[in-house]
């Protein structure tokens, strides 16, 4: 599940701005998860991928399960559309529905629906 925290804060940090409420929807998500911000590995994932995004590809590589990618693309689609689609958002999620061998017509209309 840290991965897919992981995945979320990458999104989060790819407009290099984190709005307030993306914060709540991250640690709200933490705790879906099990996992506690308050927690010094969680807190270190999460703080670094808001800071310097790695490439999304290598933060999701290691999401194996085909549900759990479906719901972290549709979490990621949520998050980015919460303060409005940065270009750099719209490409990290391009990039994620390649590596999650996802249709890429469905990704767009997915985002266009959201």
């Amino acid at each position: 599940m840290l991965h897919f925290c992981r995945a979320v804060a990458n999104i989060i940090g790819a407009d290099r701005k984190v709005s307030e409420e993306e914060r709540v929807h991250m640690a709200g998500l933490a705790r879906e998860l099990g996992l506690s911000l308050s927690d010094p590995d969680v807190q270190q994932a999460v703080a670094e991928q808001m800071a310097s995004p790695a490439p999304i590809e290598d933060v999701v590589r290691p999401i194996k399960n085909p549900i759990l990618r479906r719901n972290l693309y549709r979490t990621l689609v949520e998050v980015a559309l919460s303060d409005g689609l940065d270009p750099q958002e719209e490409k990290s999620l391009e990039k994620m529905a390649v590596v999650f061998e996802l249709n890429a017509l469905a990704a767009k209309e997915l985002i266009q629906w959201t």
